[in-house]
């Protein structure tokens, strides 16, 4: 593997590993007109578990806008998923030896045959 991809492998899985430890580990809500607003990220609290800390109107429609984002993005993403499989298998059902040695990635079993010494 080369150095960079390496290196950007690194990045990211402790990019994400920080990410789930913040969403996972600093869950609070805050009360703003009798309505709970849950969300996650460091915070400092009092004796009670409280956060010490207020947001803006602002914030408060950032933190909704990205956790609507991410949770659309990835449900389209499983159904964009989904349906591409289900029309690569559709199209690609009726192929035949000809079709498989013109597109090589379309053979499934990538194994030898059983070799049987007596």
């Amino acid at each position: 593997m080369p150095a960079n991809r390496r290196t950007f492998s690194f990045f990211f899985l402790v990019f994400f590993i920080f990410y789930y430890l913040g969403t996972v580990l600093f869950i609070h809500t805050h009360t703003i007109d009798g309505k709970a607003v849950t969300h996650s990220h460091p915070y400092q609290s009092d004796a009670q578990g409280n956060p010490l800390h207020t947001h803006s109107t602002a914030e408060f429609t950032l933190i909704r806008i990205l956790s609507q984002f991410l949770t659309l993005s990835f449900f389209a993403f499983w159904g964009l998923k989904k349906i591409f499989v289900y029309l690569k298998n559709k199209l690609y059902s009726n192929t035949d030896a000809n079709t498989l040695s013109i597109y090589p990635h379309l053979i499934y079993s990538l194994r030898a045959p059983p070799l049987f010494f007596s």
